[in-house]
């Protein structure tokens, strides 16, 4: 019996220290006034692989002083009947917010072009968050958003203004 008691004591503490101290500390969750963002830190490459439809896309910058910056972001609606959402090029930036330097989002279908190989592992980027749709009430949307930057710009801050206007920061 004290053993018993003593074992659902160490379950509960180990249950409350990790849901107080085990989150990740490269994933961030913003709310705004109508729906949360939780994004993860930007993964910066000079070139990114995705798969819409079936087909295979590559993006790559040809300007050896940029990159992209892959960001993966889940849209969550918690307490709207339906928000309508448009994730293009202007509705979400990144940058440096200390130093006012901000980037649109790269439309992927415009910046990438058809490949036919075999994606290597670990450079997939799929889904995307891309384009027009509707998000109901107690559903989530995850995909990544694409932005090409300079070299060595301090990455730190997100601006969404799809459907909501939130600033988040890395």
């Amino acid at each position: 019996m004290r053993s018993a008691a003593a074992f659902l004591i160490l379950l509960i503490a180990a249950a409350t220290a990790s849901a107080c101290g085990g989150s990740d500390p490269n994933v961030f969750a913003v709310s705004g006034r109508t729906m949360e963002i939780v994004f993860e830190r930007p993964v910066v490459a000079k070139r990114v692989f995705f798969s819409n439809a079936g087909i295979d896309y590559k993006i790559e910058v040809p300007d050896p002083s940029t990159r992209i910056a892959a960001v993966k972001f889940t849209v969550i609606n918690r307490q709207v009947n339906i928000i309508k959402l448009r994730v293009g090029q202007d509705s979400v930036l990144i940058g440096n917010g200390r130093a006012g330097e901000r980037h649109s989002a790269l439309s992927p279908f415009e910046s990438g072009e058809r490949y036919t190989d075999v994606i290597p592992e670990g450079e997939s980027f799929s889904p995307l968050l891309w384009d027009d749709f509707e998000l109901e009430r107690g559903f989530q949307s995850t995909g990544w958003v694409f932005f090409e930057v300079p070299v060595g710009l301090d990455l730190d801050t997100l601006w969404w203004s799809a459907a909501d206007d939130i600033i988040g920061r890395f």
